[in-house]
């Protein structure tokens, strides 16, 4: 029985979720958007944050939400008052760090990544779980997350660069997807 296979013997439905959110220094996050695409039926959600809407993911007892940075995505639902508890969770960040625990392939796997994105330092991200998984990397992600992090607040956003970070979260959960599925070899 494969990886696929087990998930599915205990859930009805498996969600993949990304979120894009600012955190200014002392101040609550300010929620961007969420996009979430089931491995079951190939469905796609993005939604650029309201905060009247209740959460757009047809959560169950019985679905599997899978993220790359569980602490991330739940401080979203959590400021967006949707309720989490009950959220069967798999984070792809820690299987990442299962996996690279006691070799020494981390240290080279983030040289490498940080080399050819020019992130400024070395650090375990989606790009490296995308190196790992042999997913050619993200294009533009540091020119994307400028744009997330700006002091722009949410609702001042312009449709194109709304429509612009939707775009590049829903990368972030389709690579996420492709990282969780990708074999990693040693």
């Amino acid at each position: 029985m494969d990886l696929h296979e087990l998930i599915h013997e205990y859930y009805d439905d498996v969600w993949v979720v990304d979120t894009e959110y600012r955190s200014p220094e002392g101040d609550q996050k300010e929620l961007r958007c969420l996009c979430a695409l089931s491995m079951t039926t190939g469905e796609e959600i993005c939604r650029w944050y309201s905060p009247v809407e209740v959460c757009p993911i047809p959560l169950t007892e019985n679905t599997l939400v899978v993220v790359y940075s569980a602490g991330a995505e739940s401080g979203y639902f959590f400021r967006a008052g949707w309720e989490s508890r009950q959220i069967h969770v798999l984070d792809i960040r820690l299987l990442q760090l299962w996996v690279l625990n006691g070799t020494t392939k981390w240290d080279d796997m983030m040289d490498n990544v940080a080399q050819e994105t020019g992130e400024k330092k070395r650090k375990m991200n989606l790009q490296l779980a995308a190196r790992m998984a042999g997913i050619p990397l993200i294009e533009e992600k540091e020119e994307m997350r400028g744009l997330v992090m700006s002091d722009v607040r949410s609702e001042n956003f312009s449709d194109d660069d709304r429509n612009q970070i939707i775009k590049d979260c829903l990368t972030d959960v389709k690579t996420t997807a492709r990282a969780g599925q990708g074999p990693v070899s040693y």
